[in-house]
């Protein structure tokens, strides 16, 4: 149920870290599958990466990027999710024409509204990737 989740810091991650004479590596495997993986999501990652670089190296870190960049995380997914609605709502929209002129049932009304729904969620997260 990753998909669900508004805070990518709870995703399923691995995280490899090794340690050799006086350097740390640190490998990152972030599993994106379930996510629309918008520009919100990354800058949480990015912060989150920088925050931990910044700790093994003087000790300290700032709490308060990463929970700024989760806050807009949630307020853009709820955004998100709105496009996917407004899409459904299309999709309906397009089922109840095809059924008022067919006067019948079509196999293709179960195809429209996720389709749509889809087809809204990409434009927008397309859209906003082109937006700084």
């Amino acid at each position: 149920f990753d998909g669900w989740k508004t805070n990518p810091l709870t995703w399923g991650a691995e995280i490899n870290i090794s340690i050799s004479n006086n350097s740390i590596i640190a490998y990152f495997d972030i599993d994106t599958d379930a996510q629309m993986n918008t520009k919100e999501e990354k800058a949480i990652w990015r912060i989150f990466i920088n925050n931990f670089n910044q700790y093994i190296q003087i000790g300290t870190f700032n709490e308060s990027s990463i929970n700024d960049a989760i806050a807009l995380n949630k307020r853009s997914r709820i955004k998100y999710l709105s496009w996917g609605i407004i899409g459904a709502l299309a999709g309906g929209a397009i089922t109840l024409l095809l059924n008022a002129l067919d006067d019948g049932f079509s196999l293709l009304n179960y195809v429209f509204i996720p389709l749509m729904a889809a087809l809204f969620l990409r434009w927008k997260k397309r859209a906003s990737n082109f937006t700084a």
